[in-house]
């Protein structure tokens, strides 16, 4: 007599931001019957794209007006500060300035755009904040008073819009938190599981995931949430090309020593169609950040830092906030972003296979997190109606330790590992977190 396989409702490839939002969503708030997994091809999670974002969640001013990114983002930031507040996790909300000096910030500024086509663009700023539902946009043409509001900026700044309602926070702790809170509630996570075949056996409705050592997995549902890899994944869950191609977008960023007080509100270029633009903020633990670069490459998992392009963010820095020549960096990183050739978030649900491909989730899958966890359920459960839910599942929440706590013990310990809820000891990936921790 043959043993049955143990089939999981749903199985999740990818423990980034985009995957454990899923997995936490499916456990706490669908509340599926059967543990839903999610396997992660390193030994930690957030290893690659969730592991060097920027830490601020936006509002979502560069993502096209319409499209289910911006809606995305608009819903999870409507949330964000409950979900930190109910997990004890640190923010600061200060909002920001998309600014411009024109030509008179420095040598190489202004791109060559004239001064009326940069002021229809704040405008377009100010106008598509306000459909969004942002109505405290506001565009400011008062030098003085946008000085007011950070009187350590470059006293040449023309122009600024000034967005209420963003936030700096830790970027490792929010993924952390999802992974955490799923796996309280009976949800599983296996590391260091590559998977290197996939098949899906259409008579009897269920995948079979296999590893690199053999090991085997079943599911009636497969969500792929593997960041740069999207289109790869896709192909092999459908059989044939994706909809989409993945072009990877390296970010450099520079980390300078802590400066409190230097700089409340990210500085932001205006944006264009292809990025945001070099940021200039400080993090949740007074490092200020120039960065990042957009750039495009073809290898997919190696992001390699160049002093030439670091050199320009430390000029760039120093141009829009003087104080920063006296300032030393103390690290440096470059991550890369899973663009794709699609300038939109890429949800694509396989009715007959059994699958969902998310994709294209780029550098906005941070604040957008809570809102791609709930639209990814929401598809899973209008389709598969197999997908069963326990009604009376009573689900537990644990805070986190207050982050000075987390902090000290990050420095006692010496291994890059902190204690997490339900979690154990886990590597800190982000850069800003371990500068920050580390107190440089």
């Amino acid at each position: 007599m043959s043993v049955q396989p143990d089939v999981k409702p749903v199985l999740i490839i990818g423990g980034g931001v985009v995957g454990l939002t899923i997995l936490r969503t499916l456990t706490c708030d669908v509340k599926l019957k059967g543990s839903v997994m999610l396997i992660e091809a390193e030994d930690h999670l957030c290893s690659h794209a969730s592991g060097h974002n920027s830490g601020i969640a936006c509002t979502g001013v560069d993502a096209p007006m319409g499209s289910l990114e911006r809606a995305l983002v608009r819903e999870s930031l409507s949330n964000m500060r409950t979900w930190l507040d109910r997990f004890n996790l640190p923010f600061r909300p200060v909002g920001s300035l998309v600014a411009d000096w024109g030509a008179r910030e420095g040598e190489g500024e202004g791109e060559g755009e004239g001064e009326g086509e940069v002021m229809n663009k704040l405008r377009a700023v100010v106008e598509e904040s306000h459909v969004a539902g942002d109505c405290d946009v506001e565009l400011l043409t008062d030098r003085a008073k946008i000085i007011s509001l950070e009187p350590n900026v470059n006293p040449a700044v023309s122009a600024a819009v000034h967005i209420k309602g963003e936030v700096v926070v830790d970027p490792w702790l929010i993924p952390m938190s999802y992974a955490s809170h799923a796996v309280e509630n009976g949800a599983l996570i296996k590391k260091g599981f590559r998977a290197t075949e996939v098949s899906f056996d259409e008579n009897g409705g269920v995948w079979r995931v296999a590893s690199k050592n053999g090991e085997v997995l079943y599911a009636k549902v497969v969500v792929s949430c593997v960041g740069n890899w999207g289109d790869e994944m896709f192909n092999n869950l459908k059989g044939k090309p994706a909809p989409f191609v993945n072009k990877p977008r390296k970010g450099q960023y520079t980390l300078f020593e802590r400066t409190e007080g230097l700089l409340k509100r990210p500085l932001q270029p205006v944006p264009t169609d292809f990025t945001k633009g070099v940021f200039v903020f400080s993090t949740l633990y007074d490092n200020i950040v120039c960065g990042p670069t957009a750039e495009e490459q073809e290898n997919r998992e190696v992001a390699e830092l160049d002093e030439e392009t670091l050199e320009m963010l430390k000029e760039t820095g120093k141009r829009r906030l003087p104080s920063l020549a006296e300032k030393k960096i103390v690290r440096s990183y470059a991550g890369l972003r899973p663009a794709t050739s699609e300038r939109d978030y890429q949800f694509q649900l396989d009715p007959m296979r059994n699958f969902l491909s998310v994709a294209s989730i780029r550098s906005t899958g941070l604040t957008a997190s809570l809102g791609i966890g709930r639209h990814a359920a929401s598809l899973l459960t209008s389709v598969f109606d197999f997908l069963e839910v326990e009604k009376e599942k009573v689900i537990k929440t644990t805070k986190f330790k207050d982050v000075e706590e987390l902090s000290r013990e990050f420095r006692e310990r010496k291994d890059g590992k902190v204690e997490i809820p339900f979690l154990g000891e886990c590597f800190v990936t982000h850069p800003i977190t371990q500068t920050g921790w580390s107190g440089c």
